[in-house]
């Protein structure tokens, strides 16, 4: 059975210009974004998890202990996506924005790319 996601929802904006709407679990302190989505078996369909940093910085993620594979994309300061990378399951090797960021979101794997949600895109948070 799929992780129960609470916390925001986040409005993103696709490459017709048609709001696309994806329900996340927030991590936004030290536990909760060293924990992320390790141990899950599955994650919802339109769910993943917003990671938060106080600032903005390079910011490495991995997959250890992480058994879904996921998409995730680095966010600036503004909301506006700065990358998208594609994680396999379990790898140890880190994947870091290529410039300073502020957010990350993952997801199932080719959410985006499914939702037409490019680099560059923003989002909005509607709580």
């Amino acid at each position: 059975m799929p992780h129960e996601i609470s916390g925001a929802s986040i409005i993103f904006k696709n490459e017709s210009g048609q709001d696309v709407f994806l329900n996340v679990e927030i991590a936004n302190n030290f536990t909760k974004r060293k924990n992320g989505l390790m141990y899950r078996e599955s994650l919802s369909e339109d769910s993943g998890m917003l990671f938060i940093w106080d600032q903005e910085d390079t910011r490495c993620m991995w997959m250890k202990n992480t058994y879904i594979p996921l998409d995730l994309v680095f966010l600036d300061r503004h909301s506006k996506i700065l990358s998208k990378h594609n994680l396999v399951p379990e790898s140890e090797e880190s994947v870091c924005s290529n410039s300073p960021a502020r957010f990350a979101i993952e997801t199932n794997a080719g959410w985006f790319k499914k939702q037409g949600i490019k680099v560059g895109s923003n989002i909005t948070f509607n709580n």
